[in-house]
């Protein structure tokens, strides 16, 4: 983590260096808020699908970013949503070829099914610094932020039924939660509209990086053919993994400043 933050912290850097270079007379920085909506995709153990198995979903997030004393470096701010639904299917198809390899055949001797399961959601508060550079009504936009995440993993229940055996069981995982340190590099491209260039539309790809710490609470229920319940196999522990994500958004939002020709 220390590499890319300083890969990208040089990156900025050079980037200010180039667009200071500009003469502010033809181009003039100009700040914005924004909302953006569009595409998160897991990236890491949180997309693996024997870790996370969480699937791509839906990204938004509001802005806020303004120059500093009339330069091309200014403050961002940002406030990150997602919701990614966590598939359930790694862990049937395991159960599966387990089954399988012991000779019983799906839905003749065993059938599976999901009654329950949800979705993470994810907020993250950021907060950093961006270089732009504007091009007549065109914004460049680079930054770097840091923040804080929080991320919801969802409860999930599977119901397993022994069909030739009068018998069955239940897998059931509550829901827990992590909070951790994010960080986020992103590119922006805005296009301000109108004569007075105080609307615009902009593309953003934004790379969030965090690390969650889940506490796994799950436990297996057991069904003879009389209701006999055995709940023995109980399995707690702390289980950590990437909660990044790679967002690609669309965006609308209002432009303070100057307008450029």
């Amino acid at each position: 983590m220390r590499k890319k933050i300083l890969l990208s912290s040089f990156v900025l850097l050079s980037f200010t260096t180039l667009v200071s270079g500009q003469d502010s007379e033809k181009a003039q920085a100009t700040g914005y808020t924004s909302l953006n909506f569009g595409l998160g995709i897991p990236l890491g153990d949180f997309s693996n699908e024997y870790v996370g198995s969480a699937s791509t979903g839906g990204s938004f997030s509001v802005n806020f970013s303004t120059p500093l004393f009339k330069s091309n470096l200014g403050l961002t701010t940002k406030i990150d949503m997602g919701v990614y639904e966590m598939s359930t299917t790694p862990f049937i198809s395991e159960q599966k070829s387990l089954m399988n390899s012991l000779g019983y055949k799906d839905k003749l001797d065993y059938t599976f099914k999901t009654i329950g399961y949800g979705s993470y959601s994810q907020t993250n508060t950021l907060i950093g610094l961006y270089a732009t550079m504007p091009i007549k009504k065109f914004c460049i936009d680079a930054r770097i932020l840091g923040g804080f995440n929080f991320t919801n993993r969802p409860e999930s229940t599977i119901y397993f039924d022994f069909i030739s055996w009068s018998y069955n069981e239940t897998y059931y995982e509550k829901a827990s939660s992590s909070s951790s340190f994010a960080y986020d590099f992103g590119l922006s491209a805005r296009y301000n509209m109108g004569k007075r260039q105080k609307l615009c539309l902009m593309v953003s790809i934004d790379f969030v990086g965090a690390y969650g710490n889940f506490y796994f609470n799950s436990k297996r229920l057991y069904y003879d053919s009389l209701g006999f319940i055995d709940d023995a196999q109980i399995q707690k522990k702390h289980v950590a993994h990437s909660v990044s994500t790679y967002n690609m958004t669309f965006g609308v939002g209002y432009v303070f400043g100057k307008a450029n020709k």
